[in-house]
């Protein structure tokens, strides 16, 4: 059974990075993801990590979506547009996960109850559904190709994945 998802940047670049980024469709459906998070992956960032990703699977597996004005209102105005987006999403869609790594969306989100789990977490899953062999060439590459993967963070996930 796959989970529903609401897609954050950084996961997005995280996950194309490592080379994962179309196996999430193996895990999510639906995943949905913001416009604020589609205008930050692929129109500020074209040439770089997630943007061919996310643009080839936009309505091909991830549908593009806009939280209504009500939902946005349930969340700090201070927080970047984006971050307000993913919270309205998972408000208004119902979700499983969050995919984000980022931690002042992650707290708000947990603040209300949402589950969110970040880049390397989601490779961990991805091995235990069978869909990689190993957790550790995956998040090697996510560091080499310049993604911040704190040694705490990689640690957790290799652990988690009995590497």
């Amino acid at each position: 059974m796959k989970l529903a998802g609401a897609l954050d940047a950084n996961v997005a670049i995280g996950l194309s990075r490592g080379g994962v980024f179309d196996l999430l469709l193996d895990l999510y459906s639906p995943l949905y993801v913001p416009q604020a998070v589609v205008q930050e992956v692929v129109g500020q960032g074209q040439s770089r990590p997630g943007a061919a990703e996310l643009t080839r699977h936009l309505g091909a597996g991830i549908t593009e979506v806009a939280p209504s004005p009500q939902s946005l209102q349930g969340f700090p105005a201070a927080f970047p547009q984006a971050d307000r987006e993913v919270l309205a999403t998972a408000r208004e869609y119902p979700v499983d996960h969050i995919l984000t790594g980022d931690e002042g969306l992650r707290r708000e989100a947990q603040r209300h109850g949402f589950t969110c789990l970040r880049a390397s977490e989601i490779v961990v899953l991805l091995k235990q559904q069978g869909l990689i062999p190993a957790v550790r060439p995956v998040l090697d590459l996510m560091r080499q190709q310049g993604f911040g993967l704190d040694d705490t963070l990689y640690q957790q996930a290799l652990r988690a994945a009995g590497e």
